[in-house]
């Protein structure tokens, strides 16, 4: 706002000395110069297109986001088995039929304090999470979760049970 201001009381005196004012951009504090319209080169500039979320970052948030809704143990939980079969494909989700099925594919009896993803290793058409779980001060690997794409969404496909 100051700038356009500056500009504005200065147009008159610059005018007489010859030179204009530029009109400037403000892109995130890197102020820029811009010609008069709009373009550089002749060509009219293109947006930046947003970075994309890779695709073991989806697939780490997908599984955060199931745990969330499985285990009451977590400190953020927010237990909704039907919210948490959205995270799963349809043939898993098939499975889920009662509240049973929660320890079974956990392979647990007491949740885990916190949970950490520790990676995500994409292999061809499917993503496999490695999480661990806190129980007291001990972290162990607990699961691998498998995820397959399904209409460009990353869902969890298996649990396979480190623990045993």
């Amino acid at each position: 706002m100051k700038k356009i201001f500056l500009c504005a009381l200065l147009v008159v005196p610059l005018v007489l000395l010859g030179t204009g004012c530029e009109p400037v951009v403000d892109n995130g504090g890197a102020d820029q110069p811009v010609s008069g319209n709009g373009a550089s080169n002749g060509t009219t500039p293109e947006p930046s297109p947003e970075p994309s979320e890779s695709s073991t970052e989806m697939a780490k948030e997908t599984v955060a986001s199931y745990m969330k809704h499985t285990l009451g143990t977590l400190s953020d939980s927010e237990i909704d088995y039907d919210k948490a079969k959205e995270y799963m494909t349809s043939d898993l989700a098939e499975e889920f039929t009662t509240p049973m099925f929660i320890p079974v594919s956990y392979c647990i009896q007491d949740g885990p304090e916190a949970v950490d993803m520790l990676s995500a290793e994409e292999s061809g058409d499917e993503i496999v999470v490695k999480v661990k779980g806190l129980y007291g001060k001990d972290w162990s690997d607990m699961w691998d979760f498998t995820l397959a794409e399904v209409d460009d969404e990353w869902l969890i496909d298996e649990i396979t049970c480190l623990n045993n």
